[in-house]
């Protein structure tokens, strides 16, 4: 099995669709979304901690954070506030494990943020990774 970047790795210095760290508890799973993201042509790398991957956005200021609404031991929205005050710029993706519906309130009031409800398939976080990369987090378009 081929190791998942983790955010010690420097996002290498190649011509990509744009940088995505993925925060998720399952390394299973990290592995599956940042070999996907990778091989559609995104800097992806990922971490299964929260506390690591706010390091690395505050370190290299990806320009998406995959991140899952549920984690164990912080919520979805600490992961965003701390994200959006290290690094403004960089958009959140929020995913559901398909128990919402819609965004949370707190979510829809935070500019950069947006969100994916599961069970999504890969074309699925594909679609949202694309919209977001390049999009200005006050809601305007960065192209």
């Amino acid at each position: 099995m081929k190791r998942v970047p983790k955010t010690s790795d420097a996002l290498p210095a190649i011509d990509a669709r744009g940088s995505v760290h993925v925060l998720h508890p399952s390394d299973e799973e990290l592995y599956f979304l940042c070999d996907f993201l990778n091989t559609a042509g995104f800097r992806a790398s990922g971490s299964s901690r929260p506390d690591r991957a706010l390091e690395f956005v505050a370190r290299s200021r990806p320009d998406l954070l995959v991140c899952p609404l549920d984690l164990p031991g912080i919520s979805g929205e600490e992961v965003c506030a701390r994200c959006r005050r290290a690094s403004p710029r960089t958009q959140v993706l929020i995913t559901s494990d398909g128990q919402r519906d819609s965004l949370p309130g707190w979510a829809r009031k935070t500019s950069g943020v947006d969100f994916l409800r599961g069970p999504f398939n890969a074309i699925g976080l594909l679609r949202a990774v694309e919209r977001l990369i390049g999009r200005d987090p006050e809601g305007e378009s960065g192209e």
